[in-house]
This record gives structure tokens, sequence and C-alpha cells, in this order.
């Protein structure tokens, strides 16, 4: 549970570290970068797919497809890992900012019914041209059940790299 804690601490320090578009140098002076830009100005439009290995417990295997096109449209895509067919996720709702190779992806959803929501974030970093670093965590809130009940709320996380499939 701390570590999946520290990363969703190290995501939010992220997103916050991107919104305020200002660079600490080592020599203490402040220097004025770009506000974040769309995910695919960043040189990261194309394809991306590979397998993550889960954290913690069963070190599960998940196969992501990341989609980033010129018009900042982002599509992820999981692979079923019995059928091997690839299947949308939240359709739609994913977003992301990115500065200098470095790039945070998330998509929030929840039921019509509000019975639960949840959160998918990837915090990615250009390993070379066509290899990224990718960290993913997914967090559930099923908010009809009481707070004693361990399914209330949940998350994992997964990491490894995602390689380029084609450029845009």
């Amino acid at each position: 549970m701390y570590k999946i804690l520290r990363y969703i601490a190290i995501i939010v320090a992220t997103s916050l570290l991107t919104a305020c578009a200002t660079d600490i140098r080592h020599d203490n002076s402040l220097e004025k970068i770009p506000a974040p830009a769309p995910i695919a100005s960043d040189n990261l439009n194309g394809i991306w797919e590979g397998e993550l290995t889960g954290k913690g417990g069963g070190k599960q295997q998940i196969a992501f497809r990341l989609v980033l096109d010129d018009s900042a449209l982002i599509r992820v895509f999981e692979k079923n890992s019995i059928t091997g067919v690839w299947a949308e996720a939240m359709p739609s709702n994913f977003r992301g900012s990115a500065f200098k190779g470095n790039a945070v992806i998330e998509g929030t959803h929840a039921a019509q019914d509000g019975t639960w929501v949840e959160t998918w974030v990837f915090v990615v970093t250009c390993k070379s041209k066509d290899v990224l670093k990718v960290e993913f965590v997914r967090m559930v809130n099923n908010t009809d059940l009481p707070e004693e009940n361990p399914d209330k709320a949940f998350s994992y996380g997964a990491e490894g790299v995602l390689k380029r499939t084609t450029t845009f």
C-alpha cells in the first residue's frame, strides 16, 4: 500500500510541477519554460505497445497500447490476456501533457449510476526515440460500498517499457 501511495504522490507532484511552468536550475536561477504541450507536439506521436509487469502480489503482465496522434487525441487500449483482443479503455476520457520527453496521461470515468469511479494514470519518459519507460496506476472507488468492505477502494500498479510500433 505504501508503494502505491508513493506513486500517487509522485504523480500529483509531477502534475503540480508541470502546471507551474517554472524550472528551478541548480544555480538557483529561475527560467521560464513553456506551459505543458499537448502530447503529440512533444515527439511522442505514434503507437506504443508493450507489456507492463504488475507490482506486488502476482506480478501479472498487462499489455497496453497508447495511440498518440497530431490531433492531441489520446487513446488507450488494453489487451485481453485470454482472448488476445485489444479493447479501448475509457474512450475519449484520456488527456495529458508533455515536456521534453516526459508525459503524464490520465483518464477518469464513473458509472452512470454513481456506484464507482476509477482513474488510470500513465507517467512516461523517453528512454530512446522508440522506447518509453512507463509507470501505471489504477485507482478504483466503489462509492456505494461501506468503508469496512475491502472492495470499497483499491488500486494497483505496473511498470515496464512500451515500444513505438508506428510513427505518425
